[in-house]
């Protein structure tokens, strides 16, 4: 029996919310330290380096919105890993016929929408503090980061047993 493709989008979903709950867990101080943090970090290094001047349009890709977002973007891929290692659900996530496609996939959708998240509120925060910045800057962000995500994610099981805890 073939399921509709509104179930299929609903199961969906569902998959993804549950993505994004294990991928933040009870580390998801660290997301809001590392987006709150590093704008003040920047306040302050402006203030010390008074000879520097102000931040331009390319500063806010790469320093101010790029980098927090590539570091949470490495902090997700692996955290998608070593979570269901945490959890002893790395086996029979990715050994159950037909799904781990769809696992790998609600598992980047849910990094993406943490990613965009956390880009929007750092855009938000630039725009407002430092500089102005054409919506490229924001693509060109989001692009860096969802490479390193895709870098730092290792969906395949085999490579990881090895760094299993002993039971």
């Amino acid at each position: 029996m073939k399921m509709s493709n509104t179930a299929c989008w609903q199961n969906f979903l569902a998959l993804t919310t549950i993505s994004i709950r294990q991928q933040l867990a009870s580390r998801y101080w660290l997301v809001l330290l590392l987006i709150v943090g590093w704008p003040l970090i920047q306040v302050l290094r402006l203030s010390f380096d008074a000879g520097q001047g102000a931040y331009t349009a390319a500063n806010a890709q790469n320093t101010l919105i790029g980098f927090p977002i590539i570091i949470l973007a490495m902090g997700l891929g692996v955290q998608i890993i070593t979570g269901c290692i945490e959890q002893n659900t790395l086996e029979t996530t990715y050994t159950v016929p037909g799904k781990t496609y769809t696992i790998w996939l609600a598992e980047m959708v849910a990094a993406t929408v943490l990613m965009i998240s956390s880009e929007l509120i750092l855009a938000l925060i630039t725009a407002l503090f430092f500089t102005s910045f054409p919506i490229a800057t924001l693509v060109g962000a989001l692009q860096s980061a969802v490479f390193y995500l895709a870098l730092f994610y290792q969906p395949n099981p085999q490579r990881v047993w090895q760094y299993r805890k002993p039971v």
